[in-house]
């Protein structure tokens, strides 16, 4: 265990994979191990995970892999037997931790504290990393973590305005000095990423496609295609950072809340104020909050 902690703190770095087939996993870590970095952490997000560190272990005995985003004593059990040599939990989880440990496993929790992950999420602390290069050092502090929540909901945002805009956008194209946009930003992130990592900025890229996707949100003219096109690239960026897993879906809203909704957009309809209001208060109570904006209706908790 503690050969395999020196060699993390040596390399600075652990390069996570999310395998959607286990028979890239092998070529993979044989390219990192290749580059420098002989050491993968295997996502368990996807159902790919053990059968990749299992393939992993067996043939790059150079490489030392493990298994992340482990959330249950079964997924420590499962990569264990595949062959990991090492567990990271995406947060303070003191069940699935003692359980790892007391198998023998090194055990890296992603947070510094539990209460800094009670308190911002383990999402902000993951933002933090990313927001800078693996070789710079952080200055770790509470105004960092209130600065990268707030980068954070700048991002949710950004993707629930665009759902909002794909629903009430009409067919179209996609303009040819979008699709050249769309396709500058996806460079630029490959090329930071190509470039020894550079995760601050790939995530330089994707602000930049954010304040683009902004742009395109707001104008009523632009249409769904082209929407979509932005909404599945900013999905593809985002994704290989790791974020934006807790996105709001609409069905998680109750349907007594979307039955007010409506109630209440009959009667903005039908120019009855009064009632609009006494609605958005009921609305309220209930604990969400309800705006009308260019793209729609917006509905977010409060």
């Amino acid at each position: 265990m503690d050969e395999q902690f020196k060699l993390i703190s040596a390399l600075g770095i652990v390069p996570t994979f999310e395998m959607d087939d286990s028979r890239k996993a092998v070529p993979l870590a044989r390219a990192m191990a290749a580059g420098g970095l002989p050491i993968a952490e295997v996502s368990f997000r996807t159902a790919a995970a053990a059968e990749s560190i299992r393939r992993i272990s067996s043939e790059c005995p150079e490489v030392l892999v493990g298994a992340g985003d482990v959330l249950t004593c079964e997924q420590v059990d499962q990569a264990l037997e595949a062959g990991g040599m090492f567990i990271s939990t995406p947060g303070f989880a003191p069940e699935v931790i003692r359980y790892a440990r007391s198998k023998g496993a090194l055990v890296i929790p992603c947070i510094s504290t539990a209460e800094e992950a009670e308190q911002y999420g383990y999402e902000v602390i993951r933002y933090m990393m990313v927001q800078a290069h693996y070789r710079s050092p952080i200055n770790y502090c509470k105004e960092l973590l209130d600065a990268c929540k707030a980068s954070l909901e700048r991002l949710y945002a950004c993707r629930d305005t665009l759902d909002r805009a794909i629903a009430a956008a009409k067919s179209g194209e996609v303009a040819p000095e979008a699709a050249e946009t769309f396709a500058k930003r996806k460079e630029q992130f490959i090329t930071a990423m190509d470039d020894d990592l550079n995760t601050a900025d790939g995530m330089t890229a994707i602000f930049e496609l954010v304040r683009d996707l902004n742009r395109m949100s707001a104008d009523a003219a632009t249409s769904k295609e082209q929407l979509e096109a932005g909404a599945k690239l900013f999905d593809e960026l985002i994704g290989v950072m790791g974020l934006l897993y807790n996105r709001k879906k609409t069905d998680e809203i109750p349907a007594e809340v979307t039955e007010l909704v409506e109630q209440r957009k009959a009667a903005r309809k039908a120019k009855d104020f009064a009632e609009a209001d006494r609605l958005r208060d009921a609305i309220a109570a209930l604990g969400y909050a309800v705006r009308e904006t260019r793209q729609g209706t917006e509905i977010t908790k409060i």
